[in-house]
C-alpha cells in the first residue's frame, strides 16, 4: 500500500502494434509482387516464343524481345522495392510507406503500359478482320491482361489504405493533451496538495509555512 501522500509511478503509454489496416496493405503489396513476378516469368516465356517464330519479320521480333525484355526487368526492380517497403512497414517504419508509395507509382505506370499493350492485341484479335500474326494466342494474351489489371487494383488499394489514419505509426499521447504527462496517482486535492489514499475522511488544507 503506498504512503501517505506518496506519488504513485506514473503509467507509460504503449506504442500500438501493426494495425489491421497496415496487415491488408502490406498483404495487397505481396499479392502484387506475386503477380509481377508471375508476369516476369511469362515474359521470358513469350520472348524465347518470340526468338524461335518465324510469323514475324526480324526487326519486329527484335523489337518485340526488347520490350518483353524491359518488362522482364521492370517487374524485378518494382518487385524488390516493393519486397522492401512491406518488411519496414511491418517494423512500423515510415520509410516503408515511403518505399510502397514511390515503386507502387512505378508499379502502376508499368500495369496501365502492359495492361494497354496486351489489351490492343485482344481487341485486334477478336473485334476486328486482323490475323493473329504473333506466336501468342488470345488467351496468352488474356491472362497477361489478367495479371495486369489485378496487380493494378491490388497496388492501388494497398497505397491507399497506408494514406489512412488508421495506418499511422504514431505513438499514443499521454492523457492531457500534448506534452501534458499523467499525473501521479494520489494526487487531486482541492487545495492543490498531495492527497493520499481515498479513505473516507475529508481533505486537509496544507499547513501554514512561511510565505515565499
Amino acid at each position: 500500500m503506498a504512503a501517505w501522500g506518496a506519488p504513485g509511478a506514473p503509467a507509460e503509454p504503449t506504442a500500438p502494434g501493426t494495425s489491421g489496416t497496415v496487415k491488408a496493405a502490406v498483404g495487397l503489396t505481396m499479392l502484387a509482387i506475386a503477380l509481377a513476378l508471375a508476369e516476369a516469368v511469362l515474359a521470358v516465356y513469350m520472348r524465347q516464343q518470340i526468338k524461335s517464330t518465324e510469323h514475324m519479320s526480324a526487326g519486329d521480333a527484335q523489337s518485340m524481345s526488347l520490350v518483353f525484355g524491359g518488362l522482364i526487368g521492370a517487374n524485378l526492380i518494382t518487385s524488390a522495392g516493393l519486397a522492401g517497403g512491406a518488411i519496414l512497414t511491418l517494423r512500423r517504419s515510415v520509410a516503408g510507406k515511403v518505399l510502397t508509395w514511390v515503386f507502387g507509382a512505378l508499379s502502376l505506370f508499368l500495369r496501365f503500359g502492359c495492361g494497354g499493350f496486351a489489351g490492343i492485341f485482344i481487341y485486334l484479335y477478336t473485334q476486328t478482320d486482323e490475323e493473329n500474326d504473333s506466336p501468342f494466342s488470345v488467351g496468352m494474351w488474356s491472362v497477361l491482361f489478367s495479371i495486369e489489371v489485378i496487380a493494378l487494383v491490388a497496388i492501388l488499394l494497398a497505397m491507399v489504405l497506408l494514406m489512412l489514419k488508421s495506418a499511422s505509426f504514431k505513438n499514443p499521447r499521454p492523457p492531457g493533451g500534448p506534452g501534458a504527462a499523467p499525473g501521479p496517482a494520489g494526487y487531486g486535492s482541492p487545495y492543490g496538495s498531495p492527497a493520499g489514499p481515498s479513505d473516507g475522511l475529508p481533505d486537509l488544507p496544507p499547513s501554514p509555512g512561511w510565505p515565499t
